[in-house]
């Protein structure tokens, strides 16, 4: 290293050590001078203590600056330090929030609903701002409530209805903020009151479920059903109308909305959400009283019944505004809106026709008047059934068009139930309830030993069934499957033990001296109505109850095929749920019926295809249809459904339509009433449609005299289903129900006579007697000839000789062989 080299070391090193301290001086001015603006965009005026730093951190750059080579890329210039402001004075508010946030706390939400007689909220209205608050109401708030200056609503409101108010509230403020919205309130009815009642027992789950430390609103307010699993039926009576409205209140409140009424729609302040419409009580009544007296055995077809009720009260309404209004509407129901770029803007305050056709029946309102119309009937409060044909006639015996009728047993009373026996063919008693254990639990009387109900109807030639019922499924279908089975297996030979209970009065004794063909059946039922209502439509429990339902369905086909005799087996079936698949599918059904029924069934089936019925007995099958909507409508859509079906081609599907019998609901209230004409007019034309077309037609339940419009329907079936009467009818109306007694009385008319010639002819001494013993054949002869012809008209026993030409070819064959003795016959010549 020369000496120049020695010299210009030092003044490097230098220079490098000066750009660094430059750069680390520029980082760190950088760096305050972000934050510094920071602050000052964050806070009207920063601390004084940070200006010191930030001045300090400025007098070193320029320092460092001063003494220091310009550094590698420029530095970011200084920024002077802001100003200190002083902070602003705390504003006094009891919310906790500026003048500018008062609300109307209900906006994008609407009011929540409330309840007759029932404690509304308290529910916050309005927020924010500075209370006391001043509300102005433009219409009128449900009778019974009332704003406090806390933006409280709160009360019991007092009436039913649709209220709609433009609600303004002002706070305390100067100058005051002032909200507008406009509302409308729904008050529904009341809970259903019922008595308080403990939970039911719950079956113990084989994992240990989580306790139950609480209850939700809904479940609180909930009655707990003490009969589960029993029977139960949904019926909307006159005293439940009159509790949905009650006469000491007004029909429609001042402040509800009657536009409904009068046709003319009443301008409201606009509002962003739809408005909804609740129904008049009026509205209410008009659209449940064709259901009032109207019993449906299941909860669904009464639901659906309320959703015609209210389609039919729909296109009633709206064609009757269209009318007054000169427009035109479209009728369907439920309504669709038309499309986007077509549609009207609706009128102010106009209530659009989904809207009205919504709140004609709000979910809350159906779901009360479902529960105020179920009806429980437990065991203990069941009566004996007692039945009287009051001089009736017998039933017509035939394969086809038969009539069946439903006897809940909790339609019997002190008094036997007048029935026409003549329009019946069956009679379905309701009934025998499967428990978990595959047993049968039954009502009092259920045998009718006491009460005699199904030896009164067999009088008279119509046969019984016992309707088999179950309604409560999770806690059977929650079973391992092997304990499924194992129950279905138990339930169909305990059924067909039931089934066969045997008469144990006089004319059961009586009875083995008839003759084998006259002999009348022993059993108190001829057969069995599976009814398995409320089954699962969806899921896992969907598929485990059409696993236990066809299980059961085989079981009892095999095990009444075990005892040899004859049975009827009817099916009730859902109207929705028969279709291709689900529990009741048409391939299911129609292999039931094949296995079930003997190749020399009486459907309408094909020689060649006859090999397809495997049944070993005489098993007749019945498919009982619940109809979920009005006949006219539903008869012929299950018709279209059952012409559709892959799984009915051909004969099967005559086959399959002549055991189908659809069954009608009609009103059987306390007093007797006639049908109307329109309604009459109808039900005759359905009742053709349905003779014509299916095997037969189920009432539910059986007419009994006396009683609602029973008279008038039994009169229509008669027509359609009845034989044509004579003027003879009278004496087989006498003769058929006491058969039994005239068949004992030819019996023993036929021996004493037969014993009475062959002693005459050749016993020598009976003939010494001379004229008093002919006398007496004589009248024993006449007497068989009184009775003879009545028995052969009138007693179905009998019948196929009456249709057949026996009687005839017994009539030649006795001409023949009295000529032949007459021809023949030694004669005695004169002495």
């Amino acid at each position: 290293m020369n000496r120049t080299d020695a010299r210009r070391e030092p003044t490097t090193r230098c220079a490098q050590c000066a750009r660094l301290r430059l750069m680390l001086a520029g980082a760190l001015l950088a760096t305050v001078l972000c934050l510094g603006l920071r602050a000052a965009s964050s806070s009207a005026a920063a601390p004084p203590a940070a200006a010191a730093p930030a001045a300090s951190a400025a007098s070193a750059a320029s320092t460092a600056s001063a003494t220091s080579v310009p550094p590698a890329w420029p530095a970011a210039p200084p920024t002077p330090a802001p100003a200190a402001a002083a902070p602003p004075a705390p504003s006094l508010s009891l919310q906790g929030t500026s003048p500018a946030d008062l609300r109307l706390v209900y906006q994008t939400v609407t009011l929540p609903s409330g309840r007759r007689g029932v404690a509304y909220g308290p529910h916050q209205v309005a927020k924010g701002g500075m209370p006391p608050y001043r509300f102005k109401v433009d219409g009128q708030l449900p009778p019974g409530l009332r704003l406090g200056e806390d933006g409280r609503l709160s009360g019991q409101p007092t009436t039913t209805g649709s209220f709609r108010f433009v609600l303004s509230v002002q706070d305390a403020a100067q100058p005051a903020v002032e909200e507008q919205q406009a509302y409308v309130l729904y008050v529904g009815l009341p809970p259903s009151p019922r008595p308080a009642a403990s939970a039911p027992a719950v079956r113990a789950a084989p994992a240990p479920a989580p306790a139950l430390t609480s209850l939700t609103p809904a479940e609180a307010d909930a009655t707990a059903n003490q009969h589960v699993g029993l029977p139960a039926s949904y019926k909307l009576t006159p005293a439940d109308l009159a509790r949905l409205m009650p006469e000491q209140l007004p029909a429609t409140a001042p402040g509800a909305q009657s536009e409904a009424a009068e046709g003319t729609p009443i301008p409201l302040a606009a509002t962003a959400e739809p408005l909804m419409q609740a129904p008049t009580e009026e509205q209410l009544k008009a659209l449940l009283q064709p259901l009032v007296d109207i019993e449906y055995p299941t909860r669904a077809l009464f639901v659906n019944a309320l959703e015609q009720a209210r389609c039919v009260y729909y296109r009633a309404h709206v064609r009757e505004m269209a009318l007054k209004r000169g427009m035109a509407v479209d009728e369907r129901c439920p309504p669709e809106p038309p499309a986007a770029a077509r549609r009207p803007a609706p009128a102010r305050g106009g209530v659009p026709l989904r809207s009205f056709y919504d709140g004609l029946l709000p979910a809350a309102t159906r779901d009360e008047i479902v529960t105020l119309a179920e009806k429980r009937h437990p065991f203990g409060d069941a009566k004996p059934l007692r039945l009287s044909g009051d001089g009736c006639g017998c039933s017509t015996p035939r394969n086809e068009n038969e009539v069946l009728g439903f006897v809940p047993y909790w339609i019997a009373g002190e008094a036997p139930l007048s029935v026409d026996f003549s329009v019946y063919t069956r009679l379905s008693y309701m009934g025998a309830v499967l428990s978990n254990s595959g047993n049968w639990a039954r009502p009092p009387g259920w045998d009718g030993q006491a009460s005699g109900f199904a030896r009164e109807a067999q009088r008279h030639g119509t046969r019984m069934d016992l309707v088999l019922y179950r309604r409560d499924w999770s806690s059977l279908l929650n079973r391992p499957a092997a304990q499924i089975d194992e129950v279905a297996h138990v339930a169909a030979r305990n059924a067909v033990i039931v089934a066969d209970t045997r008469h144990e009065d006089l004319a059961a004794r009586v009875n083995g001296f008839l003759l084998p063909s006259w002999r009348e059946s022993p059993h108190v039922y001829d057969g069995v109505t599976v009814f398995f209502e409320d089954s699962p439509t969806e899921g896992p429990q969907q598929q485990a109850f059409g696993r236990f339902l066809k299980l059961f369905l085989q079981r009892l086909v095999v095990e009444m095929q075990a005892t040899g005799r004859p049975y009827y087996v009817n099916v009730v079936v859902p109207g929705q749920q028969l279709g291709d698949t689900g529990a009741y599918n048409f391939q299911d059904l129609m292999d039931f019926m094949e296995a079930a029924e003997p190749p020399r069934s009486s459907k309408s089936v094909e020689e060649s295809d006859k090999k397809a019925y495997r049944g070993k007995t005489d098993l007749t099958v019945t498919f009982l249809v619940l109809l979920d909507g009005p006949t006219e409508d539903t008869t012929t859509a299950l018709r279209a459904r059952i012409d559709a079906a892959a799984a009915l081609v051909a004969h099967r599907r005559i086959a399959f339509l002549e055991s189908v019998m659809p069954v009608l609901f009609h009103e059987r209230g306390d007093k007797m009433q006639p049908l109307p004409p329109v309604a009459s007019d109808r039900l005759d034309r359905d009742l053709a449609y349905i003779k014509w077309t299916y095997g037969g037609v189920g009432l539910w339940p059986a007419t009994t005299a006396g009683v609602g419009e029973a008279d008038a329907v039994r009169a229509l079936v008669q027509r359609n289903y009845g034989p044509t009467r004579g003027t003879l009818t009278w004496v087989c109306d006498l003769t058929c129900p006491n058969r039994v007694p005239l068949r004992l009385l030819l019996e023993a008319l036929l021996l004493a006579e037969t014993v009475g010639i062959a002693l005459y002819a050749w016993n020598c001494r009976v003939r010494r007697i001379g004229r008093r013993y002919q006398l007496a054949l004589w009248v024993g002869g006449f007497l068989i000839l009184l009775v003879a012809p009545l028995l052969l008209n009138c007693d179905p026993a009998l019948a196929q000789l009456r249709s057949g030409n026996f009687l005839l070819y017994v009539l030649i064959l006795v001409l023949f062989w009295g000529s032949v003795f007459a021809t023949f016959k030694p004669r005695v010549g004169v002495p």
